[in-house]
C-alpha cells in the first residue's frame, strides 16, 4: 500500500510525506528535540479549516456570518427534526424536484455548520442530496461549493479540489472559496499552487486575514520559516478580532523559536510525493485501482485503514470509526453501488466479496457480493 498519506500519531489527522507540520494539531512531523522545538505549530485545520473555512467561505442560503460569530449548536437529531422529516416526505413523493432538494441541502448545510459533532448519518444524507442536485444540475454553484466543503471536512482533499475548481469557474470572485481551495492544495502538498491562489486573493484584498494566515501556514509547511514568520506577523496586524489574533499568535511565536539554531538549508522545500488520493480513478487497475478510488470517496476514504486480499475471492477492507450501522438505507445503497462500479472498472472479478471490518475490534460489519 502507498504510505504517502498517513496519520498524525497525536491526533489522527491525514498527513502526507511532504508535510513538516500536522495540519490539524500542529505537531512537527520531522525529528526534532524538545529543547530545540519547544512550541507546537497551530495550523490550518484547527484555526481555519472549520471556524473560518465554513463560516467565512460559504454562503448558500444562510445569510452573512462573521468568521468569529458564535452560532448556537443545533439540538435536534436528524431523525427527529420536524423540518427534515417534512422535506424527506416531500422528496419521497418528488425525488428529483430541484426546489425541494435545494431546500434540503440548505437545511442540512446549516446543521452541519452548527454542529461540529454532527452524526455521520447527517453527512451521508447531505452528500446524497448534493449528488442528486448535481446529477440534475451539474453547474449548481451552491451544491458545488457545499460538496467541496463537505469533502474537505471529511479529509477527501482530492475530491474537494475537484468541486472547488468547478465552483470557482462559475464564481471566480468568491475570495472565501478561493482561500478554502488554496488551503486544500496545501493539504495535498501543492504549495506553489496554493501560494499562487493566495497571492491572487491578497492582490484583490490586501487585508484579507484568512488568505494572509493561510499563506503564512503554507510557507511554514514548505519549510520557508522566515517568510512564514513575516507573513504571520502581517496577518496578526489585520486579525478581525482579539480572539483570532490570540489563536494565531501561537503559530507566529512558534516560528521564531523554530528558527533559532536552524542549520542553513533546512528551509528548502522537501521533495514532494504524490498523495495516494491523487491517483486518478480508472488509470490503475486491479485491487490497487479499486483501493485508490475507495480512498478518494468523501466518506469512506478518511476512515479507510488497510486491506487484505490474501483469501482468494475475498477483499477485506479495514476501517476505523466507520459508521456502517448508522448509514440510512438510501445512503448505504448508493455507497455499495459506487463500490460495485469501482470494482467493475478496476477489473475485480464478479462473484468476489467485499468484507467490511472494524480495524479496532476486528468485528465484521458487512459483506457485499460483487
Amino acid at each position: 500500500m502507498d504510505k504517502s498519506i498517513t496519520s498524525c500519531q497525536r491526533c489522527g489527522a491525514s498527513i502526507s510525506s511532504s508535510m513538516r507540520f500536522c495540519p490539524a494539531c500542529g505537531r512537527r512531523l520531522i525529528s526534532a528535540t524538545p529543547k530545540r522545538y519547544g512550541v507546537v505549530v497551530l495550523t490550518a485545520a484547527v484555526l481555519f479549516g472549520v471556524s473560518l473555512g465554513i463560516k467565512y467561505g460559504l454562503h448558500w442560503k444562510r445569510g452573512d456570518v462573521k468568521p468569529t460569530e458564535h452560532i448556537e449548536t443545533a439540538r435536534e437529531e436528524p431523525d427527529t427534526d420536524p423540518e427534515l422529516t417534512a422535506l424527506r416526505s416531500d422528496l419521497e413523493r418528488s425525488p428529483q424536484d430541484l426546489g425541494t432538494l435545494r431546500a434540503m441541502a440548505g437545511l442540512l448545510g446549516d446543521k452541519l455548520r452548527n454542529r461540529p459533532d454532527a452524526p455521520p448519518a447527517l453527512v451521508f444524507e447531505a452528500i446524497d442530496v448534493l449528488s442528486r442536485i448535481l446529477a440534475v444540475s451539474p453547474e449548481d454553484p451552491d451544491a458545488l461549493l457545499m460538496m467541496g466543503d463537505v469533502s474537505f471536512d471529511q479529509k477527501a482533499f482530492v475530491k474537494a479540489v475537484e468541486f472547488y475548481e468547478r465552483y470557482l469557474k462559475l464564481m471566480p470572485k468568491d475570495l472565501g472559496a478561493m482561500a478554502r481551495y488554496a488551503s486544500t492544495l496545501t493539504f495535498l502538498g501543492r504549495y506553489d499552487d496554493s501560494i499562487k491562489q493566495l497571492d491572487s486573493i491578497l492582490q484583490r484584498d490586501p487585508r484579507n486575514f484568512p488568505a494572509m494566515a493561510y499563506l503564512a501556514i503554507t510557507y511554514a509547511q514548505k519549510g520557508e520559516l522566515s517568510r512564514a514568520k513575516e507573513l504571520g506577523t502581517q496577518a496578526l496586524e489585520i486579525a478581525p478580532s482579539d480572539e483570532a489574533r490570540a489563536r494565531f499568535s501561537g503559530f507566529v511565536d512558534s516560528l521564531a523559536k523554530q528558527q533559532v539554531g536552524q542549520p542553513a538549508g533546512n528551509a528548502a522545500s522537501p521533495q514532494r510525493s504524490q498523495p495516494t488520493q491523487a491517483v486518478e480513478a480508472g488509470k490503475v487497475g486491479g485491487v490497487a485501482g479499486f483501493i485508490a478510488q475507495l480512498k478518494a470517496n468523501p466518506i469512506a476514504g478518511p476512515k479507510f485503514v488497510s486491506y487484505d486480499d490474501t483469501t482468494p475471492g475475498v477483499l477485506k477492507l479495514l476501517f476505523r470509526e466507520f459508521p456502517m450501522g448508522q448509514m440510512p438505507p438510501f445512503a448505504k445503497e448508493k455507497f455499495f453501488t459506487t463500490l460495485k462500479n469501482s470494482a467493475a472498472a478496476s477489473g475485480i472479478a464478479a462473484g468476489s466479496t467485499l468484507v467490511f471490518v472494524d480495524a479496532s475490534s476486528g468485528a465484521e460489519m458487512e459483506r457485499l457480493g460483487l
